[in-house]
């Protein structure tokens, strides 16, 4: 059976919402109300930028993408990914390549789907794999995955995503803003907690903490949310 783990917080439609500046899905680009794919390809220059989440700007490497349906029940917002056509060349920007331009501090939580023993890559701010490449790159499976990963992204910085040798899927993005110097705002001293959700890595409710990785979601007396992750032994 593949491997459905979706990690990062914001990979659950209406969960994981702190500090979120915005979500870019390919699911919810192209297919159409009754969950039908409204194209089954697309080159990057018809892809053009996307700019609809404030302080990122995404653009692809020159290739036609496939566009997949996703069926994944654990995900509402991640249902369709995009598959070069070509292995990317990331320093003519050619192939299946993935740019961002960053424009605020923040974290980025990248939705993909690997193949197994393809190495993936970040580079952060040029295309030299080993001097570019982020910490915990190049990543590889063992087996194909359909899964997240967050980084850490900053204002004026360029990153490259992509997998060596491979098409890599790619189903979209989150991007949360960093939080003010302090880490305390004006509004969040007076706030307080009046219930406290579990979830686990697949976004499913729990009753109470259970062994592994928790998401753990404080619902505050403002209607807003704070989330954190906790491993328990």
């Amino acid at each position: 059976m593949k491997k459905q783990l979706l990690l990062a917080m914001a990979f659950v439609a209406g969960v994981f919402t702190a500090n979120a500046q915005g979500t870019y899905s390919v699911g919810e680009q192209f297919l159409d109300t009754d969950g039908n794919l409204k194209v089954t390809s697309i080159s990057s220059a018809d892809l053009g930028s996307i700019t609809s989440v404030p302080g990122v700007t995404l653009t692809f490497g020159t290739n036609t993408y496939t566009i997949k349906k996703h069926d994944n029940p654990f995900n509402e917002v991640f249902t369709a990914r995009f598959e070069g056509g070509n292995n990317p060349v990331v320093a003519d920007g050619t192939g299946c390549l993935y740019k961002f331009e960053v424009s605020e501090d923040g974290e980025l939580d990248l939705a993909y789907q690997l193949g197994n023993a393809k190495k993936m890559y970040v580079l952060d701010n040029g295309t030299d794999l080993t001097e570019n490449a982020m910490a915990d790159f190049p990543y590889e499976v063992a087996e194909k995955v359909t899964e997240g990963k967050t980084i850490k992204v900053q204002a004026g910085h360029t990153y490259y995503f992509f997998g060596a040798g491979t098409k890599l899927g790619f189903y979209g993005f989150t991007f949360r803003k960093a939080s003010s110097g302090t880490g305390i705002s004006d509004t969040a001293v007076a706030k307080q907690v009046i219930a406290t959700e579990y979830y686990n890595v697949l976004g499913m409710r729990l009753n109470e903490p259970a062994k592994g990785l928790n998401i753990i979601k404080k619902i505050m007396d403002d209607g807003s949310s704070e989330t954190s992750k906790a491993y328990m032994e």
